[in-house]
């Protein structure tokens, strides 16, 4: 590997992750925090396709972790929501979602997760509410983002929603 395109890459990674790698190491997680070139290691545990349950309770251990250092940050809730929702954590996606939106989130990411969440609750009323916004946010703000792509097509597996013709 090329160590010094690593060294001059890392500032505009630190810039893109929003400090979230300074925010591990400062959890004591410095080896998970160098473990990952961009992006956030609890994020990737949480929503990466083939996640194990094992995955799923790291990623909800390292993002509360990350929230108790950074409570503030909406992305960090949002992380947090993530990571419950792989968990299996419905109720508790649904406060760390809402915690990321009073924090200034309500991205497609939080209605997406919500929408599961409130699926998997039995709210099928909540849960087509969140889908539709997600939808919309993500149709304006972040059309073609493959990642929300993803999360799209997770929502829509748990509603039972038909993806639109291509």
């Amino acid at each position: 590997p090329d160590v010094a395109a690593a060294d001059r890459e890392r500032p505009r990674q630190q810039a893109h992750d929003g400090g979230r790698r300074d925010r591990l190491a400062a959890t004591g997680l410095a080896d998970e925090a160098e473990s990952f070139a961009a992006g956030d290691l609890e994020s990737i545990l949480a929503t990466r396709p083939g996640r194990t349950a094992a995955d799923a309770r790291r990623g909800v251990e390292l993002a509360t972790k990350a929230v108790s250092s950074a409570g503030s940050d909406a992305n960090t809730w949002n992380t947090l929501a993530a990571a419950r929702l792989a968990n299996g954590e419905w109720k508790a996606c649904l406060a760390a979602m809402q915690k990321s939106i009073e924090l200034g989130g309500g991205t497609a990411y939080d209605w997406f997760f919500g929408a599961v969440a409130h699926q998997r609750l039995g709210h099928d009323a909540d849960a087509r509410a969140c889908f539709d916004k997600a939808v919309a946010w993500a149709a304006s703000n972040a059309p073609g983002d493959k990642e929300l792509a993803r999360f799209r097509r997770e929502a829509e597996e748990a509603l039972g929603v038909a993806s639109p013709p291509k």
